[in-house]
């Protein structure tokens, strides 16, 4: 099933699926030039389009209730992952230490329900992440905090600003910290 977000790039128009697949296709003939699945977060879905940007497709996943969602870049020449951003932090990644120490396998969300923006005067890509999944027994103050600890989820409920040739991240603004 294909969504309502879409991309061109030279000949190809760029379209994501809801089964996570990412899909290239001639903008003459509508062929497929190539039809990749976009592999990790179990269960996702793609809910927005990719963005076309320098040779790249990025695109970032949905739904992630039992997995850390990701924001993935591609190569249009064939399809295959260049980079990935998990909006979830992992214990060992930077802001793992904002889930009071739950596991990397208890912690879910960071939807990306659109498509990012692209500032060219930075060379940013600029991208919004939704909220955690389960809704964290530690957030909003439902359990107090102990000393040393953090409920902020990193990278949930923010505005995320990642290098689009790397994937890394630049900085990153926490709308609703905990």
């Amino acid at each position: 099933i294909f969504k309502r977000f879409m991309a061109i790039s030279g000949e190809k128009l760029l379209i994501a699926t809801s089964d996570r697949h990412l899909v290239a296709l001639d903008v003459h003939t509508g062929k497929p030039i190539w039809d990749v699945e976009v592999q990790g977060d179990p269960g996702s879905t793609f809910t927005s389009g990719p963005m076309a940007l320098n040779g790249k497709a990025i695109i970032g996943s949905s739904n992630c209730v039992t997995s850390r969602c990701s924001i993935t870049a591609h190569d249009l020449k064939d399809g295959h992952e260049l980079w990935r951003f998990y909006t979830v932090a992992a214990p060992d990644e930077p802001g793992g230490d904002t889930w009071n120490g739950l596991p990397a396998d208890e912690r879910y969300g960071g939807s990306s329900w659109t498509s990012g923006s692209y500032d060219p005067s930075t060379n940013l890509l600029y991208w919004g992440v939704g909220q955690p999944y389960p809704w964290n027994p530690f957030a909003g103050g439902r359990s107090p905090l102990k000393p040393g600890q953090n409920n902020s989820s990193l990278y949930t409920d923010n505005t995320l600003a990642l290098d689009p040739d790397t994937g890394k991240l630049v900085w990153h603004y926490s709308h609703l910290p905990n």
